[in-house]
């Protein structure tokens, strides 16, 4: 017979498929019957967690770590999605993030007015430096009386 091909039994099953013979039971041919696309013995797809916690202790403490850090960086980045929308004046309907957005830029504003005064501060000190070396320069080439 050729390859990939079911040997009939002569018996019939549901629809007219051709029955394996299984361990003595006659089973339906079908895919299902196969396992292919079953999880806990129903067809369908897996859902939720893919991923599952190592059981070594070692690895199972790296696996914690390497979440907490993957929680760490999600939070940032939706404070910082939230904060760019609530800077371009959308709105928002999750308080929770709304809130963490507003923080963050209330903290930028003032990071940015901070930076500007000293940038300016910075101006002004080197302006007086140069009036104060101006003012040497002066005095050494005044003649004296």
């Amino acid at each position: 017979m050729a390859q990939g091909t079911f040997k009939s039994t002569g018996l019939k099953g549901k629809a007219g498929k051709p029955q394996i013979k299984k361990g003595g039971k006659h089973v339906a041919a079908t895919k299902a019957s196969a396992g292919l696309g079953r999880v806990g013995g129903k067809a369908g797809m897996k859902k939720g967690k893919f991923n599952v916690a190592p059981r070594k202790p070692d690895a199972l403490q790296a696996y914690k770590k390497e979440k907490e850090v993957t929680k760490q960086i999600h939070k940032q980045l939706i404070t910082q999605t939230a904060a760019k929308a609530i800077s371009n004046q959308e709105k928002m309907e999750l308080g929770d993030i709304r809130g963490s957005g507003k923080a963050l830029v209330k903290e930028m504003r003032r990071d940015a007015l901070t930076r500007k005064k000293s940038r300016i501060e910075e101006k002004l000190l080197a302006a007086k430096e140069k009036l104060d070396k101006l003012d040497q320069r002066e005095e050494t080439k005044k003649p004296s009386k």
